[in-house]
């Protein structure tokens, strides 16, 4: 019977052992294999049950003793501790890496105050207690993650993690996170007021674009306006950019820039022209803006159109698919159209829409296009949250106009294309916020030239995952400002 001196006693013929690979490289395989056997006979004739875990390692595990910390900007201070599952038989040297992150501004020391990326544990220890501060830059970054690793161990007896082990009681870490929190105030960020807009080509008056600041600069600044597109300088409109390049200064307390931009009607009959503005080069201590681009279309006004603008006769969303728990439902009294997909039937939406024909003669159709405006409600908070990101929604030609707006569901829908007529690829729909009322056009002038039966009908749905989360349009109950509108320009 093994006395309870045992673990002892171990610990000493192992530091032995060890010492003696440290004089015998040589030896290295013949020794390990005798710390093996050595092991394997003390356990049988303790009569204890092997358990692999890290006080049953033959090796010491290093690894941090936290897996995380939290530290604000400002000149705070923390512990980073890193540890060996037992007591080391010899000197252990490793490297303290970044794994992922900007550890700018963090200063790293050991017990001495001495920094540096080497460390040492000592002989006969199994503890490093090192000390972070985080140094303020005064400058706004915003919070960032910074992940530290272990690398290039030196020394017998002892191996670096590459996974967390260990009980509860008893738990090490491979990696550990320091999470700095920004102590400096979010500063004003600068974006277009809108994404795209129009101007006549024969206007009286400068189009203004608008760029706004989130709040007030504080302060001086500058930031340059890129020019491109189809439009040219001159020859289709006037501004104050200098080979398609405009540097804007700011003062302090600016809350916004009028950019003026002059058409110039040429008399030519000719397609409109686009100019593509970009905000680049934003001086320091400001933000980009969820708009930076803007797109502004000269509209051709020599050309003999007319143009209509149809309100749709009938609109409604559906839910879910045919059969489902909520398929019954039928939104054709609502304020809004709604699109979701999502792989549960209740989440998933989409909308139908109808339009009177009358007076329309497809043979001079030039243009027809669909303008819907988006709409916020509480639920869209959820929406940017959880299912940000692009999403691409697709009409289709509804062949069969006779669905009654009332009643129509997912049940008893009408047949429709399986190749879209129009799409559109946004990201400002869901993942943005503050981008309500905005015009998004789909371009159905194809359709249009072709449709003799006197109505178009059509069916959008979104092909992305919205998970459930709502893409919504302001129906023709959404007000008059808001109304869904197909503006068709032909040939008089």
């Amino acid at each position: 019977m093994v006395t309870g001196n045992f673990k002892i006693f171990k610990q000493e013929i192992m530091k032995n052992i060890y010492k003696k690979l440290n004089k015998e490289k040589g030896k290295t395989l013949l020794a390990m294999l005798s710390v093996t056997l050595f092991l394997m006979i003390f356990s049988c004739t303790n009569n204890e049950k092997i358990v692999y875990g890290l006080d049953d390692e033959a090796y010491a595990a290093i690894g941090f003793i936290n897996n995380e910390s939290i530290a604000t900007e400002a000149g705070d201070f923390g512990e980073l501790k890193i540890n060996a599952s037992k007591l080391l038989f010899n000197d252990v040297a490793f490297d303290l890496v970044v794994l992922e992150g900007d550890d700018s501004g963090v200063i790293i020391t050991d017990s001495n105050g001495i920094t540096g990326t080497k460390f040492i544990m000592a002989e006969n220890t199994k503890t490093v207690n090192l000390k972070f501060e985080v140094t303020d830059n005064s400058e706004y970054v915003g919070d960032r993650e910074i992940t530290y690793g272990l690398t290039n161990l030196v020394g017998l007896g002892a191996y670096l993690l590459e996974e967390n082990l260990g009980s509860s009681e008893n738990r090490i870490f491979a990696e550990f996170t320091l999470t700095v929190v920004e102590d400096e105030p979010v500063p004003p960020s600068i974006s277009f007021d809108l994404l795209e807009n129009k101007v006549d080509e024969n206007t009286a008056e400068a189009h203004k674009v608008l760029i706004k600041f989130t709040s007030p600069a504080v302060v001086a600044g500058s930031f340059d306006l890129n020019f491109s597109g189809t439009a040219i300088q001159d020859i289709d409109y006037t501004s104050a950019a200098v080979d398609e390049l405009l540097t804007v200064n700011f003062n302090e307390g600016t809350e916004m820039v009028e950019l003026e931009i002059m058409p110039i009607d040429n008399t030519v009959i000719e397609d409109d022209k686009i100019i593509i503005l970009n905000i680049t080069n934003i001086s320091d201590g400001f933000l980009l803006g969820n708009v930076l681009e803007h797109t502004l279309t000269i509209v051709e006004n020599d050309l003999p159109v007319e143009i209509k603008e149809i309100v749709a006769e009938a609109d409604a969303w559906t839910r879910g698919r045919n059969g489902s728990s909520k398929s019954d439902d039928n939104g054709g009294d609502k304020t809004d159209l709604v699109a979701s997909n999502d792989t549960s039937d209740n989440n998933f939406r989409q909308f139908f829409m109808r339009f009177d024909l009358t007076g329309v003669d497809p043979s001079k159709i030039m243009e027809a296009k669909l303008v819907f405006t988006t709409v916020r409600e509480d639920s869209w908070g959820d929406a940017e949250a959880n299912a940000g990101g692009v999403t691409t929604q697709n009409i289709y030609h509804v062949t069969d106009d006779s669905w009654g707006e009332m009643i129509v569901t997912a049940n008893n829908s009408p047949a429709s294309g399986t190749t879209p007529i129009a799409s559109l690829t946004s990201d400002f729909l869901i993942g943005e916020s503050g981008l309500a009322n905005l015009k998004h056009e789909f371009d159905v002038t194809s359709q249009l030239q072709v449709e003799s039966d006197g109505k178009l009908s059509i069916r959008l749905s979104t092909e992305s995952n919205t998970k459930g989360k709502r893409i919504m349009y302001s129906s023709r109950e959404g007000g008059v400002d808001n109304i869904p509108l197909l503006i068709i320009t032909q040939a008089l």
